[in-house]
């Protein structure tokens, strides 16, 4: 079972979590992957996290042929289209290091 969590400055994370977790149990990171590389101010972070979250993006294989829905998620968070190859990097980045 995936979760949504935040974290204590309201960042949105996916976690994997075994049915038979109780709550409270934070269980496996799946992302998404550090933001911070995008200089975003904490809002519009926020609300990129929280729609990556929502859709299922958590990492570098989950963004393979949803370009369009990340061009969506940009819009939406007022960023140019221009910047899914940032998004991208920062996402390859940290498979990498996996």
């Amino acid at each position: 079972m995936i979760r949504k969590w935040y974290d204590q400055e309201g960042f949105a994370y996916a976690m994997q979590l075994s049915e038979a977790a109780p709550e409270g149990v934070l269980g496996l990171f799946l992302g998404p992957p550090p933001l911070t590389g995008l200089h975003l101010p904490k809002e519009q972070e926020q609300k990129l996290r929280e729609l990556l979250v929502d859709h299922g993006l958590y990492n570098a294989p989950a963004l393979m042929g949803q370009r369009v829905l990340i061009f969506e998620i940009l819009t939406e968070v007022g960023l140019p289209r221009e910047r899914i190859r940032d998004l991208v990097s920062l996402f390859q980045i940290d498979w990498d290091r996996r």
